[in-house]
């Protein structure tokens, strides 16, 4: 995984939201809920002290161990994965990561 911080990973989410509008034709709608996902994501990172730490893919289990016991549904779960995966290949399309 790449040596980039969770910080400077989030401020590539201008060019994100133009790649969700431009490369997969999405939705308002859509991209609003990306944005408050990943939002969510990079809180979850600062409340565990994670945004001066290198990006890791077990941030992603230890997210989801944390939705589960803060009784979060399985779908509101794999949407907000869904939006971090959509993040990462936009950021990996950019040679990014």
């Amino acid at each position: 995984m790449s040596n980039l911080l969770w910080r400077e990973i989030s401020e590539y989410k201008e060019g994100f939201l133009e790649y969700l509008v431009a490369e997969k034709n999405s939705k308002q709608n859509t991209i609003e809920s990306y944005l408050c996902d990943l939002s969510g994501f990079a809180n979850y990172l600062t409340v565990k002290r994670k945004l001066s730490s290198p990006f890791h893919p077990s941030d992603l289990v230890r997210y989801v161990k944390f939705l589960k016991e803060s009784s979060v549904g399985n779908s509101t779960i794999c949407r907000k994965l869904s939006a971090v995966r959509q993040f990462m290949k936009f950021l990996y399309s950019e040679k990014l990561l």
